[in-house]
């Protein structure tokens, strides 16, 4: 499937249900990572899911609550 495709899909799914903004596929990756993020996953994992690199391009997409809250609790 082409991007070009992805795109008329988001499209005509997001007319269909009436959504105003416009969706493109790389919203659907910031939308998996905050999925990840808040069923729990830590930032490695969803790095690892995501396929980045470096761990800064991950934070960008989520930011790291659950670690903090983590962290904070075993201090």
């Amino acid at each position: 499937m082409t991007v070009d495709k992805i795109k008329r899909i988001l499209s005509e799914l997001s007319r269909d249900a009436g959504l105003n903004k416009h969706i493109r596929p790389h919203d659907l990756r910031r939308t998996a990572g905050y999925l990840m993020q808040t069923g729990g996953m830590s930032i490695v994992d969803i790095q690892h899911q995501l396929r980045h690199k470096n761990v800064g391009t991950t934070l960008r997409y989520v930011p790291p609550l659950n670690d903090i809250a983590k962290i904070l609790e075993n201090t």
